[in-house]
């Protein structure tokens, strides 16, 4: 049967947030024939997972054996990844009704997509939520459709990188989530979109939670000079990957 993979970097000290993304998981309806994992990698020592996740059969966790930040943990989860698909989840949002069926619909149903984002519903602390207006419409993205609306904004993608769900192959293929501090999945999203099509799906699928422990958050995070060093990375190798094709011709006329 197929299967998709949802991908989590949990990181210590959050098991409440962890069990409340595990409850979003198992409760996702799939389309007739398709199966779930949760790939979950512990970003540092653990003797193994919460209780309660312990008896789920869809549940696969390990933990990295010390601290490497979330870029690397998800890389090393994606070693595990069995999935056709595979979705990521932070360990501290949650998925919402009907996450998972759009993301395969929206694969399954064209060849030629390879990867799906959709929009989030920002959750404060105290209840409060956030419909942030889409910035693109939704439907297919062209191949390099997100790299100006990413550069006009300062930073900000024009769809939301937490949503992202992809054909497991194109990740690893890309080399995962990028090895930054922060806006890993960023470098990824820009990174793919620079290669191949994707979809921006109407429904939303991600509650996302805002609060003052978000890596987000961090005052590194915020800072103009750091924000200028990322967006300096993830564009220099964009542009990298939109001159492959170029750099082989060349290479195969100068043979």
């Amino acid at each position: 049967m197929p299967l998709i993979s949802v991908l989590t970097a949990a990181a210590p000290g959050r098991e409440s947030l962890l069990r409340r993304a595990f409850r979003s998981v198992v409760t996702q309806g799939l389309p007739v024939g398709w199966e779930l994992e949760w790939v979950v990698q512990y970003d540092g020592d653990s003797p193994g997972p919460p209780e309660d996740l312990i008896d789920d059969e869809r549940v696969s966790f390990a933990a990295n054996g010390r601290n490497f930040g979330t870029a690397i943990t998800r890389n090393l989860g994606l070693a595990r990844v069995r999935g056709r698909y595979v979705r990521v989840l932070d360990d501290d949002d949650e998925l919402l009704d009907g996450a998972l069926r759009q993301d395969i619909d929206a694969l399954a149903s064209a060849e030629d997509v390879w990867w799906t984002s959709s929009r989030a519903i920002d959750t404060y602390p105290d209840g409060r939520t956030h419909a942030p207006a889409d910035a693109i419409p939704p439907g297919r993205i062209e191949i390099g459709g997100l790299l100006d609306g990413w550069l006009s904004s300062q930073g900000i993608p024009p769809i939301h990188p937490a949503t992202l769900c992809a054909r497991t192959p194109v990740v690893r293929a890309f080399g995962g989530w990028m090895a930054l501090p922060v806006s890993d999945d960023v470098g990824l999203l820009l990174a793919m979109s620079s290669l191949l099509p994707g979809y921006f799906a109407p429904g939303a699928s991600l509650r996302y939670h805002k609060s003052d422990f978000q890596i987000t958050a961090s005052d590194y995070s915020k800072s103009p000079a750091s924000k200028a060093q990322r967006m300096d990375a993830i564009r220099q190798r964009v542009e990298a990957i939109t001159a492959l094709p170029r750099i082989f011709v060349a290479l195969a006329d100068e043979s």
